[in-house]
Parts: C-alpha cells; structure tokens; sequence
C-alpha cells in the first residue's frame, strides 16, 4: 500500500475524533432519554461499525497513535541561545523551555502516561492549592504507541504505569500544532525534547512552535539516528495538540 499523505493522514485522524465526540453525546441523550431503539439509536448502532472500520484505516495507514493526556504550559518565546529564525516561540513536550503548570508530580493526580486525564481535574487542583492557570496554554497529547531503543536499534512497545489510572478524555476540538521528539529515559515523565533543548532545530527544518511538520519526519528522523549526540533514549514521538479552554 502506498503511504497516505501527511495531511491527509491528519484530516482522516481529526474527522474520525471529531465523529467519535459528537456520537457519545447523541448516545448520552438518548441514554438519558430512554430511547434505546429510536431510530437514531438504530441508525448509531450501525454508524459504530462505520467507526470502527475508520479507526482500522488509521491503522493500516501507520497512525498507530494513543491519546495520552492533557498538560497545562507557560509558553515561552524563543530562548536567545536558540540560534533560529525559524522559532517564534516553544511548544515543546518537555518542560525545560515552556514550564509546565506548578509542581504538578507531588499532586499525584497524573495518569499512567504522565499527563492528566482532563482540563477538568488541572483545574481543580489550582483552586485546591491556590495557584494560577491565567496566562497558560492547555495542551493535548497523542503518542506513537512504540518507542525507539537507541541502544538496540529498534521500535518497542511501551505501556502506561498499571499502577495509576488511565482514563483520557477526549477533546471535543484541537488544533495540531506538529510533532515532537522526547526522551524518556526514566520511563516516567517527558524528560527532554533536541527540537528545543538540544539546539536541533539549529539544523532541521521546524515550525514556528519548534515542533516537526508530519509524523513520518520525525520517525525517520530518529531511525537515522539524527538525535544521538542528544539525550540518552528510549525516544517517543508525540503529536501535538493546542486546545481552547
């Protein structure tokens, strides 16, 4: 099969996300309503099998991304010692550059992949422990299910922490703002992104966010071993999200 385009693959993803939210509210309604064998009801029934075979087409185009999480960000303009025209400012994943929200880890509300499930459970931490999300941009995560061992060379599957629950939200509507680059060295929390923090953007081509323009970019990118002389691995590829809070 010949490989989908970048864009169309994000425009088939984006539509297929958008169906999914607005189908569970038609199902919450009719749920609420008792209206099980409704027309619409039978008609959802049906469109579920049509979803499914969608989400089977991302799969066979290579989008084999997993929603991760929400992540709350001071963004920060380009930082001087970044040597690029290019950059207007830092989307990155990692906190280095744009700051995440407060000392988020000691709350210990996270899920299993280190983000947080919804805005919603962000926001009550900032009312419980009195602190701001004025002036900070709400951000939304999909993953590549498989990370890169720089050590063996190779794709390996990773799974969130068992330990805490999962349970992502999604997004009623996003704006894909690219693809990121990040170590995870520990297997915990994003750790560094080289777009930003190793100065690798000095020497490819990014957006104005920092961030790569397609998927496929940044899984050649790291299988021709351009972010070696970075951070240690394993490496994850993340597909970036802005959301309107």
């Amino acid at each position: 099969m010949v490989a989908a385009s970048s864009s169309i693959q994000q425009s088939l993803k984006s539509t297929i996300l958008r169906y999914s939210v607005y189908q569970s509210t038609l199902w919450r309604r009719i749920n609420k309503g008792n209206q099980s064998d409704s027309p619409t009801s039978r008609i959802l029934q049906k469109d579920r099998k049509i979803r499914a075979a969608g989400l089977q087409l991302l799969l066979a185009l290579g989008i084999n991304m997993i929603p991760v999480g929400y992540m709350y960000k001071s963004v920060s303009e380009k930082p001087d010692w970044l040597k690029t025209d290019q950059v207007k400012d830092i989307y990155s994943v990692s906190s280095c550059v744009s700051e995440d929200f407060d000392d988020w880890v000691n709350y210990w509300k996270h899920n299993g992949y280190w983000f947080f499930d919804s805005p919603e459970i962000i926001g009550e931490l900032a009312k419980e422990n009195h602190f701001s999300l004025v002036g900070m941009k709400l951000f939304y995560y999909f993953a590549y299910e498989q990370q890169w061992d720089d050590e063996d060379q190779n794709w390996i599957h990773y799974e969130s922490e068992k330990s805490i629950s999962t349970h992502v939200v999604i997004p009623a509507k996003t704006n894909i703002e690219g693809y990121d680059v990040v170590n995870f060295s520990g297997q915990t929390s994003a750790e560094c992104s080289p777009l930003s923090c190793n100065h690798m953007a000095q020497e490819l081509k990014v957006n104005t966010h920092c961030l790569l323009q397609s998927f496929q970019e940044a899984k050649s990118l790291i299988e021709s071993n351009a972010f070696d002389e970075c951070e240690p691995g394993p490496y994850r590829i993340f597909e970036v999200h802005s959301v309107n809070a």
